[in-house]
């Protein structure tokens, strides 16, 4: 008697089919075939142990076990417990009418306890696609009551043991086995994690309103000062003003996030992801999959996106924190240091906003040009080459530049991120409901439509555009920013002290870089750094 279970094979992404067909018949061993990594062939004797300990026979017989596809490889603990039930199945010890009609995976322990999977989006959502009433596995609680709202159509058999699962499948409907969790009626908020308040850093008012225009609006955003003045502070408190994912991009943000990588959890609610990078290689940063494709998930209905990581991303392809931060942020420290051919791919992608990127540098090597009370170092060909790394390239496509302020031990705190965010939540309802996405992914001819730029303010914009040599690309950051801003006072049309918080949010605050006198370092030239940013250089 030839039986078939269905199970699932995760990758980065997505989870792939996998049948286990077994048949049992006269002879005194296990065969397992089907492009299986040596990871499966241990599970054998965890299997048997497991069987025996749960006051099971073990069939002495020949037992063949197949894995369809056979051309996809399989690895992976999660393998124990469908072969467990196939066995007993395929020797006649527990029905087998249930099987056609539910996915099943988990890792057994010895005595027969089953561990909580990593891959439970996954396994719904590939549940969905083939149309399974049932996904019999060991959840996490949270992700339990999360999961169950966001696929009811399915119903999750949660088991603990694995004479838990037998009873199960000996009963007459699997609609009669008993949750063992309570029962939850929404998804509630996600258990408290330490992401820290913007009043944790004094001072940099600046920054702090830059951040929370970027966070509104999804624009890219660079922060330059000392060590010390709170920029990583800052960015790692970032989290906590982000809106929800948008609505477009909330079916993708799961299944990168869902699949036992990522935080799935912060993915079923909706959570923005935050990755934040303090040096990495390529791989780290890209993974080892094509980058060339990833712009196809973007176009694409969700249905067509789910086959695409099927079939490109793979067993073996593993995601980078660019991926993983993909409808999210990922935040560089000393972005500027890191080499060409990773700068070079990150401004390849920066275009299309996929991933908001949030920023920081120092102003130079030492770090300490034009601070109030420390000495650069530095020469002014060593300024002048570190300076240089931040490209024409990069400055046309970061919407927003703001440098540090000097803090004193009585700088304000400023406001709670919880105030920030109501005010970008309510921000975000507004592009939401107006267009559907944030205006830093809007084109210009669309932003000139959304501004109802008055006569007088037009022309300010345009004669600004020509004295600051603006590029269309530059132009069209200035008008998103300048959305963003009256969407923040809730505002129809962009007014011209919106215009103008936008033209300085994108020039930055050149009076902080420049005012600061060095101490036995007196300038005597200057260098062109940005648009209007000219600054104070010594020899």
């Amino acid at each position: 008697m030839i039986v078939h279970v269905q199970t699932l094979q995760p990758t980065s992404s997505v989870a792939l089919p996998i049948t286990i067909e077994l048949h049992i018949t006269r002879g005194i061993r296990w065969h397992m075939t089907g492009a299986l990594h040596h990871s499966i062939k241990e599970n054998q004797k965890r299997v048997y142990t497991a069987v025996k300990n749960c006051g099971w026979h073990w069939p002495g017989q020949r037992i063949n076990t197949n894995f369809i596809p056979l051309d996809q490889p399989k690895m992976g603990t999660h393998y124990d417990l469908p072969l467990a039930i196939g066995i007993l199945a395929g020797s006649g010890q527990i029905p087998k009418r249930h099987l056609p009609e539910v996915i099943v995976l988990g890792a057994l322990e010895l005595e027969g306890a089953l561990s909580a999977i990593t891959c439970s989006f996954a396994s719904l959502q590939l549940a969905q696609k083939l149309g399974k009433n049932y996904v019999m596995a060991c959840f996490e609680e949270e992700e339990y009551h999360k999961l169950k709202l966001l696929f009811p159509e399915i119903t999750l058999l949660h088991v603990n043991h694995f004479r838990e699962v037998t009873r199960a499948l000996s009963m007459n409907s699997l609609d009669q086995f008993p949750s063992v969790f309570p029962t939850k009626s929404d998804l509630g908020e996600d258990s408290k994690t330490e992401i820290g308040c913007f009043t944790e850093v004094l001072g940099q008012g600046n920054l702090k309103r830059m951040l929370e225009v970027a966070a509104a609006g999804g624009h890219h955003a660079l922060m330059i000062g000392p060590p010390g003045a709170g920029k990583t502070m800052l960015a790692e408190r970032y989290a906590g003003i982000l809106p929800v994912v948008n609505p477009k991009q909330q079916a993708t943000v799961r299944i990168l996030n869902g699949s036992g990588q990522g935080s799935s959890l912060l993915a079923l609610n909706g959570k923005r992801p935050m990755k934040l990078c303090f040096g990495a290689s390529r791989k780290d940063l890209f993974g080892a999959l094509n980058l060339q494709r990833w712009n196809h998930i973007w176009k694409t209905p969700v249905d067509d996106t789910w086959e695409f990581m099927a079939k490109d991303v793979g067993l073996k392809g593993e995601l980078g924190l660019f991926q993983q931060s993909l409808g999210g942020t990922l935040f560089l420290d000393e972005f500027i240091t890191y080499p060409k051919a990773i700068l070079d791919v990150l401004l390849h992608h920066s275009d299309p906003h996929q991933v908001q990127l949030l920023l920081a540098m120092n102003p130079c090597s030492c770090g300490n040009f034009n601070h109030p009370t420390r000495d650069c170092h530095c020469s002014a060909a060593s300024l002048h080459r570190y300076q240089g790394k931040m490209t024409g390239a990069w400055k046309d496509r970061i919407e927003m530049i703001q440098y540090s302020e000097a803090v004193e031990d009585n700088s304000p705190k400023g406001e709670t991120s919880e105030d920030i965010r109501t005010r970008v939540m309510e921000a975000w309802n507004i592009q939401m409901a107006r267009q559907g996405t944030q205006n830093a992914q809007l084109h210009k001819t669309e932003l000139l439509k959304l501004c109802s730029l008055s006569k007088s303010t037009q022309q300010n914009f345009s004669s600004n555009c020509v004295r600051y040599s603006l590029s269309l690309r530059a132009q069209t950051g200035i008008l998103s920013v300048a959305r963003t801003l009256a969407d923040l006072d809730a505002t129809g049309a962009v007014q011209q002290k919106h215009m103008d918080e936008a033209f300085h949010l994108r020039l930055g605050n050149k009076e902080a870089l420049g005012s600061h006198s060095q101490k036995n370092n007196p300038p005597k030239r200057k260098i062109r750094l940005g648009a209007d940013l000219t600054v104070k250089l010594k020899d």
